[in-house]
């Protein structure tokens, strides 16, 4: 029966897009096509929950990722620690999220057609998958979700991520019908759209990034893995957009829904295998086929449109293009140049595995993004010329202070990457001197918080060291930084964590050993100043709701500014 709720909202589906696409006057009739595909998605999302948690073991999915013992929100969680649970999951969140564009049924049919073509893959992929396989005999109890599944920061980050996914999905259908009569209202919902999609993947990131830290036992948060990468791109590409939010087209409102769609071929398909900790070792060939008809299809709309442009270009007469050096004045595309070069390099680095059958270095990744936060820094400071001019003694200082102090703090030696780290202090010094005055209170704590989250990046990974505790023979507490810390606590776990305001001790318990007067050595790692890239990354996702209400009030009372919606 729970196969048939999906096999039926996935027939339903196609004949809401069908509708859409083909009939005269498909408002009303589409409408409740899409209230029964939400209702049926939703109602199969719903028994696989209750499943999880009765603990019907007659089903495989339940079998494999829960166990009597597993805490009730584990099992709530278990939806998506598999392939199976999450692709309902995301046709859930597709379901849902699809209301929000019921408006456009009765102008944009289209808009909501190429939704539900997008919404029909997925729930096609989700069938294929079998959430509702049954086992026969039925086992008295299951294998329990991985440990490091069992993490509260991992029952928030794969939600975050389909939501987020979601919402570039809508702002997918409406680069199909988008054109350039759209007026400012319709532009304006574009760059919400946009705006919200980057802040829930940079949300699902972050969570993310702190699962990893503290779950995965090996005391990072980025690690340039494929499937991290995958998730990065699209995020860094909706930043590019935002700054240049004026220049809406169909490209630029489908391309991050398309990286997306890349990073989840990665997942799905397999063929990263064991490459990956994120990755489901094995994939499904038909999933793979229809992933790969949907990232071929993008690809050649792109291209399609980028012929036509080219030869629309070639047949305009009389049209003058800007000075180039006036196109390298343009803070706003210069910005949005920097990140989306950035994230093609990204890219490359992410497929090269792919192709040529090695691993991409660690350096290639360290290099780029030394690149891009000099560049970054350098057209922030630009943004500001007659700030910079009149203030750029005292900007100097201050950041000369600050990285001085990160000195201090790090035991750094001068560097390539204290450079780096001065160079990102160098913007909130200027901002910090000038009293904060040529900008609005959410561009201030957006762009701060990214220089403080590059710099907390660079001086926890680049400037960390590795260190030696020892314990006394017979001692039950082993000095670390001035702090004791109980032997009976890092026996206890693989990795223990200490956190002190000024770094990070990763301490391994895995790769401790004791000598033989029966001293034992515990090996730790220090990571100087990570408080910054958690609190850089908490600064930055913050900042598009600060003045938000006051913002939607004065936009609606007196229509859209120039620039409305920007970051």
């Amino acid at each position: 029966m729970e196969n048939l709720l999906l096999v039926a909202a996935t027939v339903l589906c196609g004949g809401c897009a069908s509708i859409t696409f083909f009939g005269k006057k498909p408002a009303r009739t589409a409408l409740v096509l899409w209230c029964a595909v939400g209702g049926l998605v939703l109602c199969a999302a719903g028994l696989l929950v209750f499943y999880l948690l009765n603990g019907n073991f007659e089903y495989a999915y339940v079998y494999n990722h829960t166990s009597i013992g597993l805490p009730p929100v584990y099992r709530v969680s278990a939806l998506w620690s598999g392939q199976e649970g999450s692709l309902l999951l995301w046709a859930a969140v597709l379901a849902g999220t699809g209301f929000f564009l019921l408006k456009d049924l009765k102008k944009r049919p289209r808009v909501f057609g190429a939704y539900a073509v997008i919404c029909l893959l997925v729930l096609v992929m989700c069938c294929l998958s079998q959430p509702f396989a049954r086992l026969d005999p039925v086992p008295p109890d299951g294998l329990g979700l991985a440990r490091a599944l069992q993490d509260p920061w991992m029952v928030a980050h794969p939600p975050l991520v389909f939501v987020a996914y979601s919402m570039m999905a809508v702002l997918f259908a409406k680069g199909t019908a988008f054109s350039k009569d759209e007026n400012a209202c319709t532009a304006h919902r574009v760059n919400g759209w946009c705006r919200m999609s980057w802040v829930f993947l940079g949300l699902g990131i972050m969570t993310g990034s702190v699962w990893a830290y503290h779950a995965l036992g090996w005391g990072g948060f980025w690690a340039w893995d494929p499937i991290e990468n995958a998730a990065l791109v699209p995020w860094l590409i909706l930043g590019g957009l935002l700054h240049r939010k004026n220049r809406w087209s169909r490209t630029r409102c489908m391309l991050p829904f398309a990286a997306a769609g890349f990073g989840v071929f990665l997942t799905r398909s397999g063929v990263l295998g064991e490459g990956s900790a994120h990755a489901y070792a094995e994939g499904n060939t038909i999933i793979t086929v229809l992933l790969l008809v949907m990232l071929s299809g993008a690809v050649l709309y792109f291209a399609v449109v980028s012929l036509r442009k080219a030869k629309r270009a070639a047949g305009e007469v009389g049209g003058e293009k800007p000075p180039a050096y006036k196109i390298f004045m343009d803070k706003k595309r210069l910005l949005a140049w920097n990140v989306n070069v950035y994230a093609g390099l990204i890219l490359v680095g992410t497929v090269a595995p792919l192709l040529m059958g090695s691993e991409t270095p660690k350096a290639y990744y360290a290099v780029i993004s030394a690149v891009f936060a000099l560049a970054f820094a350098a057209i922030l400071l630009v943004w500001h010329e007659a700030a910079l001019k009149k203030h750029f003694i005292g900007m100097m200082a201050l950041g000369t202070a600050l990285t001085v102090g990160v000195i201090a703090v790090t035991g750094a030696s001068f560097s390539l990457w204290v450079l780096v780290i001065w160079a990102c202090l160098l913007p909130p010094s200027l901002w910090i001197v000038n009293r904060f005055k040529t900008e609005n209170s959410r561009f201030y704590l957006l762009h701060t918080g990214l220089c403080l989250l590059i710099a907390g990046a660079v001086a926890s990974s680049a400037l960390s060291k590795e260190g030696i505790a020892a314990a006394a023979p017979g001692a039950k507490h082993i000095a670390l930084a001035g702090i004791e810390v109980p032997l009976a606590d890092i026996a206890a776990s693989d990795v223990l964590i200490v956190t002190l305001p000024h770094a990070d001790f990763v301490v391994r318990a895995t790769k401790a050993f004791s000598l033989a007067d029966g001293t034992v050595l515990v090996p730790f790692t220090e990571k100087p100043l990570v408080l910054l890239f958690w609190g850089g990354g908490a600064m930055m996702l913050a900042a598009p709701f600060f003045g938000g209400w006051r913002y939607r009030f004065r936009w609606r009372q007196k229509g859209p500014k120039d620039g409305a919606g920007a970051l």
